[in-house]
């Protein structure tokens, strides 16, 4: 099941990373700043905490319990992406996104290990889960795209990729 559940959660978690300079863009947001949000707007600073930190919390608490936190966030933050106006709002998107993206990628690997029969199954579970995932690295962000359409209706991929979290980030 989390092989499963990884490959629809992949599949549109990178939308904001390809989308949110056309967002700004469409938004009538300075030109400048839209121009900055592909080099900046995962925030390596908070991508860098959302791949350290949920990772400790994990063996705390769980990797499954910590990935389905991150996994809703994500959901939710995908939801607000369609009511975000102003540099402010796009600015705060991108870093709390930023945060949580990271999570659920750096948490995808323990959660398969997790699953493993036995410690020499882990390899090829990671594999065989990472072989699969990279067709929805692939794919995800052309599908959001043609959800976007020629009328540029946020309301689609946004609400897509938070359909996708829901059902299969649990």
């Amino acid at each position: 099941m989390p092989d499963i559940s990884t490959f629809f959660i992949c599949w549109t978690l990178f939308f904001p990373y390809f989308y949110l300079q056309l967002f700004a863009d469409l938004h009538k947001l300075p030109s400048t700043f839209a121009f900055y949000t592909i080099s900046s707007w995962p925030s390596a600073a908070s991508s860098i905490f959302g791949r350290t930190i949920p990772n400790l919390l994990a063996d705390m608490f769980g990797v499954i319990n910590v990935f389905i936190v991150v996994t809703f966030s994500t959901c939710a933050l995908l939801f607000t992406l369609v009511g975000i106006n102003g540099v402010g709002g796009v600015a705060i998107f991108a870093i709390i996104y930023g945060f949580f993206s990271g999570a659920v990628l750096s948490l995808a690997a323990p959660l398969m290990a997790s699953f493993a029969s036995n410690d020499s199954d882990i390899g090829t579970r990671i594999g065989v889960a990472y072989f699969v995932n990279s067709f929805t690295f692939l794919t995800g962000p052309p599908i959001s795209g043609t959800l976007l359409g020629s009328q540029i209706n946020w309301d689609k991929p946004a609400i897509f990729g938070g359909v996708h979290f829901i059902f299969f980030g649990r």
